[in-house]
């Protein structure tokens, strides 16, 4: 495995920071938006969680696939004692023959297993990479301290091949890349979040992180011709809850931000799903007059509730839904 050294409050390159960090909890993630020929939705996730517990790196990964049109949604949750198979180097981060993603000069190419599909998918760099928050720090926690690394490739025109019950399709769309690295703890409430990123139909996008429990926000804008910067300074509101896995969760929210129109709302496109002990939901923005001006991935870990707890970590150390 190929490492990178951590450096707390420092970053190389993008291709430098690919690598392991020995001292940090870390995750690779790419998502996708997808559409089929006849214009069917889908959404697909690729994430490989590195913890640092003491001197442990317990390892999980996960791989998804949701089919809105039929409401069906496959997962498959792999812990840390069937990760003997990973590999990282300084262009690939896999787990044996269930999920790859692979840097290429002017593309990522991300291979997903499961019992029930698979999925190919040539995603194109786009306007490149970009560092989130304050060049590359963002929050990651309730206090000043907490802090991780992050970048992110956030709008790569992907083409896919989907094969699912059967058929072979032909998918086109955007994924989103994230890197994180730093020294928060995925088992403490504290430090638990609410994360959106918000892909809009015209090429720009947000990168919205929220901490409910102590109304701390940090985030980044990102203009349609690649340039971005911080945005820690916007309003944030659950308007609805559902409840799933004996836990509540917010399911509408109200946005309002320095750029743009300012003011939107994000709907679910349906409920959303348990995933690698998050909620993770698909929404529509809509803007103040009803339109719908792009999509936003949403993912929330369950201490952002007042009374939240951390996810179960003997259930992480289980397989999930196949």
């Amino acid at each position: 495995m190929n490492e990178s050294q951590y450096e707390p409050m420092s970053h190389g390159s993008f291709d430098e920071e690919w690598g392991i960090h020995p001292k940090s909890s870390e995750w690779w993630s790419v998502t996708g938006i997808l559409r089929d020929q006849e214009d069917n939705l889908y959404s697909y996730r690729y994430t490989l969680l590195r913890g640092r517990l003491g001197v442990l790196h317990p390892t999980f990964a996960l791989i998804s696939l949701t089919d809105y049109r039929n409401q069906l949604h496959y997962a498959l949750q792999l812990p840390v004692g069937s990760l003997r198979g990973v590999r990282i180097t300084d262009r690939e981060v896999s787990v044996g023959s269930h999920a790859s993603a692979v840097k290429g000069k002017n593309a990522m190419r991300i291979s997903l297993r499961h019992r029930e599909f698979s999925l190919d998918v040539l995603a194109d760099y786009g306007r490149g990479a970009v560092w989130q928050g304050s060049g590359g720090l963002v929050q990651a926690g309730v206090s000043d301290g907490d802090k991780a690394h992050c970048y992110s490739y956030p709008n790569m025109p992907s083409g896919a091949v989907l094969r699912l019950q059967g058929r072979t399709l032909q998918l086109h769309g955007s994924s989103w890349f994230d890197r994180q690295w730093g020294s928060f703890s995925p088992l403490d409430p504290s430090r638990h979040w609410d994360r959106f990123t918000l892909r809009f139909f015209d090429g720009e996008e947000m990168m919205l992180l929220t901490f409910p429990q102590s109304s701390t926000f940090d985030g980044t804008y990102i203009r349609s011709d690649g340039s971005y910067e911080r945005m820690n300074l916007y309003s944030c509101r659950a308007v609805k809850t559902v409840h799933t896995g004996r836990k509540t969760w917010s399911a509408l929210w109200d946005i309002s931000v320095p750029h743009k129109e300012g003011a939107y709302t994000l709907e679910p496109v349906q409920k959303g799903h348990m995933s690698f002990g998050c909620f993770e939901t698909l929404c529509s923005i809509r803007n103040a007059s009803g339109t719908a001006v792009g999509w936003c991935l949403t993912e929330q870990l369950p201490g952002v509730r007042r009374g939240g707890a951390a996810p179960d970590a003997w259930k992480l150390l289980h397989r999930g839904k196949r």
